[in-house]
Order: structure tokens, then C-alpha cells, then sequence
């Protein structure tokens, strides 16, 4: 439910308004839980029920002020509330989804461990133990901003920007002693986690532009800006294991920690741009950014991002001119280069320790020891793009065509690097400048008003694009080679690679796969070296959407259809079935497909244990 206000004069202008948002999730407690809950003596909490909601408040002003012709001043402000119970999902491993896709597909299959209350074919307990769990979230946000534009002359334009972000999450999780998820000998034990974080973003804005007509035919526009932004944020956490009945916060555990931890990043940038029109026909821009990050390595202090771009309106020249035949309103020609950056993670450049105990001479003492590596000469990945396309109208403005090209080049690409565990680190990986990265490839939109009749239109659009994207150096150091995902020169960022399903071959006809390690009795082939299977992501695109309007526009009607393909995903959620839970498809039907047995066996049965059959179409 919302509310809103607005009026003022000319020169003041406000806008109130306030919502208010109360949903209850789908997700409710079975009957039959209700049951074992009574025969257990377990108690009847109110979050049971209903595990999952959300209530939202907000409220949002905003005053604009115009004190004279030269001046316009906003202030725009906004606050939400948010308070939400979060339900365990997916394949976490106390989650619903875990328990419900890991059952065997029929009721009765044994009982709860510990408890003994039965599974009604759930994998290892029903959902009352998963919503025993309670994990709540609350959220306030303010966000506000102040607005400037001072006209001092008819040329010039002065604009600044001051904006504000603050957010402090709140965010527990807690059991009672004797509920929850077996997962455990201990889980059961009882246990409370608090997590508080405060975020603050602010942002500063400064820009000055001045135009200029120094010939008949010539346009200049000049702008000069600065961006600050400035982010933190630092947070606590609390937690007790161990609760004794009926407790409820982390001072009452058996086991106490305490953590706490902030972040700072600041950037500083200057720009200018110099833009310039030539018979309102040719428009000319060249402009250059430097950036200062305090994410940068302390060796690296500053980074230039220069661009240049021309659009051409070919068909307004006298001499142009175009066959009949195309019906052709207008074609403009569009070029552009510069560069851009992606910034490193806020603490990537940073040498960071962690706190450990060790024994020493028969006495407990705290220790440092290495955490992240860091790198002195960290600095931003810069992607070099060239861009170059057109446009063109048709009919009247009834058709159009836009087409583009666009050749990207990553350098100093932001890479995590496989970390030697000999050199005593507690991570894994350390984010490196490491070779470069290419994408490219081509992106087109055509649009059509098909009818345009006063009781009838039809319009369509047809968007598609295609990416190819390569690694082109790891600057010399080792491929990353994890599980399922590899980088390498030659293939696409994040590759998947497995050892190839060439084939099966159901040699005694029984419509069961298996593996032998005698060859001739063999049924599951696999190769013998690991190759890449396809992209991670998708690389093709294609949209089409239909409009209809009916009645003098008085009622459309659209539709949709979208496609995304030229990729393989990595189906964890079937892998985990057929490995951990063994009751996939491919394991428990018999009148399952050759190509579902295939997955299983070679993953679970086949020497190699290959995730090939769970890189699938996406």
C-alpha cells in the first residue's frame, strides 16, 4: 500500500511519498509435522508455520527550489525499513531443496537419525528440523542527495552532486538447544550467530560545461569534472556454540568468538571532454580520465582512460544519395576507441594476516601468520575497445537498423592465481595483473511498425548479438586449472574442461549401463585426456518481442521470446544427486536415457570420475 503528496509554486516544488510491504512466503509447514512436533514435545514456534516473510517501509521526499532564473537546487532523500526471515534453500545443506530433490521418491524411506521421526521421503528430515533454524535480516537504508545547476552565463553550466548512501544490516541465525537439522553429533546443541555491518557510500560530483559557437557551422562544448567517492564499511560478529535449553544469544554458548573487520576504498577522479558539431552533421568527441584508487598497489598511483568517438550523419550531405529502392530516411556512421578500467577488489593489493593459537612450550599463544600475499603493483585491468557500427530509418521512421562491431582487449586482466600451498598462505588464490583477455564480436537490433492503423498496431523487434571471448596470455605464469573451470591461453575465460563421454554401448542388452574395467565389458567410454568442453557462459543472444495495440492504444498486448545459448552450464544440483545423494535419475530409474546411466557411471564408477555429463546445454 503506498501514499504520496506533491504540490508547491513555481519556485518550490515537494513530493512525499511512503509504502508499506507485508508478504507472507509460500513455504508452509506440512500437516504432518504438526504431529510429530506434539508426539515429540517439541514446541509449536511462530516462525514454524510460516518460515518465510518480509515487511518493508519506506518513505521518500524530495524538494526542488529554483531561487532565481540562474540557480535550481534538489534535495532528494529516501529511507527504508526492512525486517525478513530467510528460508535455507537451495543446496545448502540443512536447505529444503537439499532434502526434498535428495529423497528417494517414495515415502517410506526410514526414519530421522537421532530422532526417529519418519522421512515421508524426504533425504534425512522433513522440513520442520530445517525451519527449527531461523534466520532473520534487518535492514535500514537511508539514501540522500543534494543536487545543484548554476547558470552563470548563457555559455556556461555548473553542476555538483552530493550524495549520500548509509545502510546498517542486522542479520542472526539461531537454534535452540534439541532442534534443528542432524547434521551433526552436535548441531543439535544449540547455537546463535549475530552479524551487524554499517555501509556508507558518498559520492561527489563536480562538473563545469561551456558551449561555444565560434563559426556558423561549428559547435564546441567543453567540460571539465571530478568524482570522489568514498566507501566504508565495518562490521562485528558474535557467536556461541553449546546453548543450554531455552537459551538464545552467542554470550550464552559453550563455545564463544568474536570477530570484527572494515574496509575503506576511496577514488578520485578528474576528467575533461571536448565535444564539437560541424554542420550539425558530423559530431566529433575526444575526452580523458584519470582515476586514483586506494585499491591500487602502493608501486601504482594513477591511471589514464583516453576515448575518442565520431558519428557521421552521411546521408544529410549534398552529395549523398541513396537508391530509391531503400526508402532510406536517414544512415548514420558511428566510430569509437578509448579506454576503460576495472577496478581490484578492495583489499587485493593488501598483505593481510590472520590470528591463530599454537602451543608453544606447553602454553597457549596467539600468533600471526600469513592470510593474503597482496601485490605492491596491483593496479586496474584496462580494456582497450574499438566500436564501430551504423544506423538507418526507413519508411518514414516506420523501420530502423542498428548494427554493431566492437573488438575488446583486457590487459593486465584480474586473474586469481593459484597460490603454492608451500608458501604457508590461508587462501587459495591471490588476484594478479595476469595477461590479457579479448572479446568481441557483433550486436544488431531491428525495429518495425508492421500496421499503424488507428484501431490497429503492430510493431516488432528483433535484438541479437554473439560474443566471442578468449584468453589471449597469462603473462607467462601457469594455467589455472581448477575442477571444472580452467583458464588458459587459447579458450574462453573460465573454460570448462573435463575428460570427454565419447560414448556408450549397452553390450549385453540388459538397458543398464556399467562400467568394467575389462574393455570388452566395458559399456561407458571415456577419453583418456582432458579437453575443453564450452564456454561457462552464454555467447549468443538473440529477443523478439511483438506489440499489439487495440482500441486507439487504448490496450496492448506483447510478447516475449528470448533465446540465450552457445554455452555448456555446470549442473552441481544433478552431480550432487548422482555423487553424494546417489539417487538421480540416471542411478534410480531403470527406464532412465543412456545419456542420464552414461553421466552417473563415468562420474561415479569410471576411474577418471568425470563431471563431463554434468556439463549440459544451457
Amino acid at each position: 500500500v503506498g501514499v504520496g503528496v506533491r504540490g508547491g509554486t513555481e519556485a518550490v516544488r515537494y513530493n512525499i511519498q511512503a509504502s508499506r510491504e507485508n508478504e507472507t512466503g509460500i513455504f508452509k509447514l506440512p500437516d504432518f509435522e504438526y504431529t510429530m512436533l506434539d508426539t515429540t514435545h517439541q514446541p509449536m514456534h511462530s516462525w514454524l508455520a510460516r518460515p518465510n516473510f518480509r515487511d518493508a517501509t519506506s518513505v521518500r521526499a524530495n524538494i526542488s527550489m529554483s531561487p532565481s532564473s540562474q540557480l535550481d537546487v534538489s534535495v532528494n532523500s529516501g529511507f527504508t525499513s526492512l525486517d525478513q526471515r530467510l528460508l535455507q534453500a537451495s543446496n545448502a545443506t540443512q536447505g529444503l531443496g537439499s532434502q526434498g530433490y535428495g529423497g528417494p521418491g517414495f515415502s517410506q524411506n526410514g526414519f530421522v537419525a537421532i530422532t526417529g521421526t519418519p522421512l515421508h521421503g524426504y533425504r534425512a528430515w522433513t522440513p520442520a528440523y530445517t525451519y527449527q533454524e531461523r534466520l532473520d535480516q534487518g535492514i535500514n537504508r537511508f539514501i540522500g542527495s543534494v543536487n545543484v545547476n548554476w547558470r552563470p552565463t548563457s555559455w556556461m553550466q555548473n553542476r555538483m552532486d552530493i550524495g549520500s548512501d548509509l545502510t546498517d544490516r542486522n542479520e542472526s541465525d539461531d537454534l535452540y538447544n534439541g532442534e534443528g537439522p542432524p547434521i551433526t553429533t552436535t548441531y543439535r546443541n544449540g547455537q546463535a550467530y549475530n552479524w551487524r555491518n554499517n555501509l556508507r557510500n558518498i559520492t561527489v560530483n563536480v562538473s563545469s560545461t561551456g558551449t561555444f559557437t565560434p563559426l556558423s557551422w561549428l559547435n564546441s562544448k567543453t567540460t571539465i569534472g571530478a568524482q570522489y567517492v568514498d566507501f566504508r564499511q565495518d562490521g562485528n560478529s558474535a557467536a556461541g556454540i553449546g546453548l543450554p535449553p531455552g537459551a538464545l544469544t552467542a554470550g550464552a554458548g559453550a563455545t564463544q568468538s568474536a570477530s570484527e573487520n572494515f574496509t575503506i576504498s576511496r577514488t578520485l577522479g578528474q576528467y575533461i571532454e571536448e565535444a564539437v558539431s560541424i554542420n550539425d552533421r558530423l559530431f566529433l568527441t575526444a575526452a580523458a580520465r584519470s582515476d586514483q584508487n586506494s585499491a591500487f598497489g602502493q608501486n601504482f598511483q594513477n591511471v589514464v582512460y583516453p576515448k575518442f568517438s565520431a558519428s557521421w550523419i552521411i546521408s544529410e550531405e549534398p552529395w549523398f544519395k541513396a537508391p530509391d529502392v531503400l526508402h532510406l530516411d536517414q544512415l548514420r556512421l558511428r566510430y569509437a576507441i578509448g579506454r576503460s578500467g576495472v577496478q581490484p577488489g578492495q583489499t587485493d593489493a593488501l598483505r593481510t594476516f590472520a590470528v591463530s593459537s599454537f602451543n608453544i612450550r606447553n602454553t597457549d599463544q596467539s600468533t600471526e601468520v600469513f592470510n593474503q600475499l597482496g601485490d605492491a603493483n596491483l593496479k586496474p585491468e584496462v580494456a582497450s575497445e574499438m566500436e564501430t557500427g551504423l544506423e538507418a530509418r526507413f519508411f518514414h521512421g516506420r523501420a530502423s537498423v542498428d548494427l554493431t562491431y566492437y573488438y575488446k582487449v583486457n590487459k593486465d586482466a584480474l586473474i586469481g592465481a593459484i597460490v603454492a600451498p608451500s608458501l604457508g598462505t590461508g587462501v587459495t588464490t591471490q588476484r594478479e595483473n595476469l595477461g590479457a583477455v579479448r572479446n568481441s564480436g557483433f550486436e544488431g537490433q531491428i525495429t518495425a511498425q508492421l500496421v499503424d492503423k488507428p484501431w490497429l498496431g503492430i510493431d516488432a523487434n528483433l535484438s541479437t548479438s554473439i560474443n566471442q571471448n578468449i584468453v589471449l596470455s597469462l603473462g607467462g605464469t601457469a594455467p589455472q586449472r581448477g575442477v571444472s573451470n580452467w583458464i588458459i591461453a587459447g579458450y574462453p575465460i573460465n573454460g570448462l574442461f573435463a575428460r570427454h563421454i565419447t560414448g556408450w554401448q549397452d553390450k549385453n542388452g540388459d538397458g543398464i549401463l556399467t562400467y568394467n574395467a575389462n574393455p570388452t565389458l566395458n559399456e561407458v567410454f571415456v577419453s583418456k585426456d582432458t579437453t575443453f568442453r564450452g564456454n561457462p557462459e552464454p555467447n549468443q543472444f538473440a529477443a523478439l518481442t511483438l506489440g499489439i495495440d487495440l482500441f486507439r492504444r487504448k490496450l496492448r498486448l506483447s510478447a516475449l521470446a528470448d533465446y540465450r545459448g552457445g554455452n555448456l552450464y555446470y549442473n552441481n544440483t544433478e552431480r550432487i544427486r548422482c555423487v553424494s545423494r546417489q539417487n538421480c535419475n540416471g542411478q534410480m530409474n531403470p527406464a532412465s536415457s543412456f545419456v542420464d546411466q552414461a553421466m552417473g557411471v563415468a562420474t561415479l564408477n569410471d576411474p577418471s570420475q568425470t563431471l563431463d555429463g554434468f556439463f549440459q546445454p544451457g
